[in-house]
């Protein structure tokens, strides 16, 4: 079985599916993904968007960001690139592992084309004011989480087409309790 857990930046999602996958669940991380896609797709990239997004040869993460996260066009145009690398490399992970279960961890399963994949999603939710002091945490500014989030408001339909919804305002103990027991209704027993 495959899951995917959705929600925008900040919403713990990826705290819930890591903590899930210390089970027997595998976990697949799409930012992890695309962050090994930058390499395979160096040289797209600089095409794209110039040599300004490297630092030591290297894409940048931070650099590329910047510029994206501002500009609706240029994301699309880095989606356009990254998202069938990250679609193709999950698709494999999962094709070649023995895993039973699996857990897509990322906030755009289904621009990338892999909730066709999956046999449930869940949905995680907080306030906006959280999910910017949880991003703060990680090392961004605020106006930069604020404006990540802003990016990410087309996302909110998709609550409506999900299996489960859960609210991550509480414990992170809380949290995990809710998805072990959402993921155990649906057999799989974490």
């Amino acid at each position: 079985m495959v899951v995917g857990f959705v929600g925008k930046a900040g919403s713990g999602k990826s705290t819930a599916a890591e903590r899930i996958a210390k089970s027997e669940i595998k976990l697949i991380s799409l930012d992890r993904l695309g962050h090994d896609s930058l390499k395979e797709e160096r040289e797209s990239l600089v095409n794209s968007f110039g040599r300004g997004i490297l630092t030591c040869s290297n894409v940048d993460r931070k650099k590329l960001s910047r510029i994206v996260f501002e500009n609706p066009d240029l994301l699309t145009k880095l989606n356009k690139i990254l998202h069938p690398v990250i679609k193709r490399k999950a698709l494999e992970i999962v094709g070649r592992d023995c895993s039973d279960h699996y857990i897509f961890d990322g906030a755009l399963i289904h621009e990338i084309g892999l909730e066709e994949y999956c046999d449930k999603i869940i949905w995680f939710e907080c306030p906006d004011e959280m999910a910017i002091e949880r991003l703060m945490k990680r090392g961004i500014s605020k106006s930069r989480a604020e404006s990540i989030l802003a990016s990410q408001q087309y996302l909110d339909p998709i609550k409506e087409s999900v299996d489960a919804v859960v609210t991550t305002s509480g414990s992170i103990e809380g949290t995990f309790e809710k998805v072990r027991s959402i993921l155990f209704e649906w057999g799989i027993v974490v």
